[in-house]
């Protein structure tokens, strides 16, 4: 017959219990699984405190839809951009004639989380 001593069985549950405990702790606890990411693609979804600017599904060198709400209605134009994720140009093509002084062009500057856009004429626009 084995013969374990007490002190050594209460101490191995002492133990066992301390860790089934740790276990259940680390189950319940709340991870934030919806952190943001340490890093944007400019092609994303950008936003500010009044506008929203959908990049998604763009590319370089290309020309995309890109429609301008204003009061009286929507301008459908076109937009391209020329450079890599952190920087370069950009242009806006409005043909109608309603929209064409909408029309731009300017630069654009990209850190990881920010978005600034900067028109060839008027304020810098942040996004984030």
């Amino acid at each position: 017959m084995i013969y374990i001593n007490k002190y050594i069985l209460k101490a191995a549950l002492w133990c066992l219990l301390f860790w089934v405990i740790i276990l259940l702790l680390m189950g319940c606890s709340h991870s934030d699984r919806t952190e943001k990411p340490d890093t944007k693609e400019l092609f994303s979804l950008w936003t500010n405190d009044t506008d929203v600017l959908s990049l998604q599904g763009m590319t370089f060198w290309d020309s995309y839809p890109f429609n301008i709400y204003q009061l009286g209605g929507v301008c459908e134009c076109l937009i391209d951009f020329d450079g890599d994720q952190m920087s370069g140009t950009y242009a806006i093509n409005c043909a109608a004639s309603a929209c064409n002084a909408l029309s731009t062009t300017g630069s654009y500057s990209k850190t990881r989380l920010e978005l600034t856009m900067m028109p060839a004429s008027g304020p810098a626009i942040i996004y984030q």
